[in-house]
Parts: structure tokens; C-alpha cells; sequence
């Protein structure tokens, strides 16, 4: 057993930090987002995403921030090799895994 309130005090901060420890990790490192099971926040063109960070970025920043968006534009270029399409020449959007046959074939 502790015999001196020494050993009790070294016990008690090492066990304050182990929680803390393990309190921080868990909130640094939280599980990744499925984006694809998510429903949009925002439905937006891409004109007005453009709008709104052109009148003032900064508050476009805070309203768009860990939001999930859906955007509507004209798919104006495919890259198949880097698995990604332009929207109407102002947004680069990248597919996870390859691009959809539909956005290839350009048929809905």
C-alpha cells in the first residue's frame, strides 16, 4: 500500500495524466466524416458560391466551414487520368475513387 501522502500525490498526477492523455487523443483524432450518407447543408450554384466569397470571404468561410455543399454548374472539363472534372471553369472537384460513368458519358 501508499505509505506516504508523497506516493499518493505522485499517483494521483500520474493518473490526471493518463486521463488527460487520452481525453486529448480521443478529440484530436474523432472518426472521418461519410460525406456520401450526409445530406446537403448548402444547395448552391456555383455562381453564388463565387458571389458570396467575392462580397466577403471571411464570413462565406465561416458559413461554408465543415458544411457539406451541393453544387449545381456545368461540367466544363473531364480529367480521367486524375480522376477529377471542372465546374463551369471556377471549381476543380476530385473523385475518391474514379469518376462516375454518367459524368463521363455525360448522360444523367
Amino acid at each position: 500500500m501508499l505509505k506516504t501522502s508523497y506516493e499518493k500525490k505522485i499517483l494521483i498526477t500520474i493518473f490526471l495524466f493518463i486521463i488527460i492523455g487520452i481525453s486529448a487523443y480521443l478529440y484530436i483524432y474523432k472518426g472521418h466524416r461519410n460525406i456520401e450518407s450526409e445530406t446537403a447543408d448548402y444547395v448552391v450554384t456555383v455562381n453564388e458560391l463565387e458571389r458570396e466569397f467575392t462580397s466577403n470571404d471571411s464570413l462565406a468561410y465561416i458559413k461554408y466551414q465543415d458544411k457539406t455543399i451541393e453544387l449545381s454548374a456545368r461540367v466544363t472539363s473531364i480529367d480521367k487520368a486524375g480522376n477529377g472534372i471542372v465546374m463551369s471553369e471556377k471549381v476543380f472537384v476530385t473523385f475518391k475513387n474514379r469518376l462516375p460513368q454518367n459524368i463521363i458519358s455525360g448522360k444523367p
